[in-house]
């Protein structure tokens, strides 16, 4: 076996626990058979000669050889070395070890039964005074919440560790599920606030806009009627096309006679009277008589063959056959 002094240096203080330093001796001595020749030197060495004979009178180990192993008499030296050094159970990393945040009921469970394990050197479910303790340190390591819902469950201390164990993990697993749901709630409102704010700034930003705009006065054209846009694309007024132009352009309705004011604004003196068509000149018809309205082609005769410049009449669109049946009235 490796030198005494080498082995010590290895081990913790007994002080700190048994378990501990029954851990770090086998660690130390892996991959060999240690007898209890070399218990016996690692042992004084780390404690006294005193405390060696102390600990293998109660287990009345004096006559045996120094060659025999170790693992023959472990079951009788471990436990009186472990209750001789008891580990500090009070400390503060052993009984406050609160779940993480997302974390399952079951990993939790399993992560702090791990810690006790390498803290004291012996899984707390195997040994009876430890499992006590363990149970103890993690009901202390909860919320309220769930310590409550824990101390509802009837004969809970009496439960061997699986059924315990899955009270456990239910009311841990329930308690970071409404905590996700109430985050989610959260995160929701808060995006619902958000939009509101956004929507009232945007409210605000288009009523400035609109108070800041020029309202300018728009020119509204009033829209030409279905027979004045017949008259003014179909109509056509003999081989003056000038005047068919003139007329479009300045949209002229159709007209009869028109009145006395009417006819002083084209042009008639006052006093002006005469009995000739204003369409094509002749005598003894009215301008709503005119063949030229009926597309009756004019007869030679006096009179000029097309009305005088000064009237300024638009054309009428000419009908058919069919058409000249029915009264002719202006709309």
């Amino acid at each position: 076996m490796q030198d005494t002094q080498l082995i010590k240096q290895k081990l913790p203080d007994l002080s700190a626990g048994g378990s501990l330093w029954i851990k770090a001796f086998l660690e130390a001595c892996s991959g060999m058979v240690p007898t209890m020749g070399d218990f016996r030197r690692v042992y004084c060495a780390c404690t006294s000669w005193g405390a060696l004979t102390e600990l293998e009178g109660s287990v009345a180990s004096f006559g045996v050889p120094d060659d025999t192993p170790l693992e023959r008499w472990v079951y009788a030296l471990w436990p009186r070395i472990r209750e001789r050094f008891p580990v500090n159970m009070e400390s503060v990393e052993l009984n406050n070890i609160p779940p993480l945040e997302g974390e399952r009921g079951s990993v939790y469970l399993a992560r702090v039964r791990e810690l006790w394990g390498s803290k004291i050197g012996v899984d707390p479910v195997y040994d009876r005074p430890t499992w006590m303790m363990f149970k103890s340190a993690v009901l202390k390591s909860q919320t309220e919440q769930v310590r409550k819902q824990l101390e509802c469950v009837v004969g809970l201390d009496r439960l061997d560790y699986d059924l315990w164990g899955d009270h456990v993990v239910h009311f841990i697993d329930k308690q970071e599920k409404d905590r996700q749901t109430e985050k989610q709630e959260m995160v929701s409102l808060e995006a619902q606030l958000n939009k509101a704010k956004l929507k009232d700034l945007r409210d605000k930003v288009n009523q400035i806009k609109e108070k800041s705009v020029v309202q300018m006065p728009q020119i509204m054209e009033m829209p030409k009627t279905g027979k004045q846009q017949e008259v003014l694309v179909q109509g056509e007024w003999g081989p003056n096309n000038n005047q068919v132009q003139y007329y479009q352009n300045h949209q002229y309705s159709p007209r009869g006679r028109g009145t006395r004011l009417g006819r002083k604004e084209r042009g008639y003196k006052k006093g002006y009277k005469s009995d000739a068509c204003f369409l094509c000149g002749l005598m003894g018809h009215w301008a709503k008589e005119c063949p030229i309205r009926f597309g009756v082609p004019m007869q030679q005769g006096p009179g000029p063959a097309f009305p005088p410049q000064h009237y300024l009449s638009p054309p009428f669109p000419q009908l058919t056959p069919e058409e000249t049946t029915h009264p002719i009235t202006d709309s």
